[in-house]
């Protein structure tokens, strides 16, 4: 099934280049809720010090540190496509970068 998105109908050229930009400034400025996921709540991503937030459906919060910007916004791309999250944390996220758990939801 092809991705319907609004950022995966961009064309190439400088005013597609020009409007991803802006709308991925955006995105990076608010958390991201998913609702097609089952295993991922809500993500969030603090860029000055590279810190992904994830909040997992059975209210478990992780954070993953000394994660590169490309990677966020790899990662916000894939979820706005209806890409799997929980996919793409298992391979891209999941052990791969230093974590701690920061709680849960009702405990923050």
């Amino acid at each position: 099934m092809a991705c319907e998105h609004l950022l995966c109908l961009i064309r190439p050229g400088p005013l597609g280049i020009i409007f991803y930009v802006l709308v991925i400034i955006v995105l990076m400025a608010k958390p991201i809720f998913t609702t097609k996921s089952s295993t991922i709540h809500r993500v969030d991503y603090n860029e000055k010090d590279k810190v992904l937030e994830i909040e997992f459906r059975t209210g478990n919060v992780y954070r993953y540190y000394n994660v590169p910007p490309r990677m966020w916004k790899i990662f916000q791309l894939y979820i706005e496509c209806e890409g799997s999250a929980g996919s793409f944390f298992n391979e891209y996220i999941k052990n791969q970068f230093t974590s701690e758990k920061a709680g849960d939801k009702e405990n923050r």
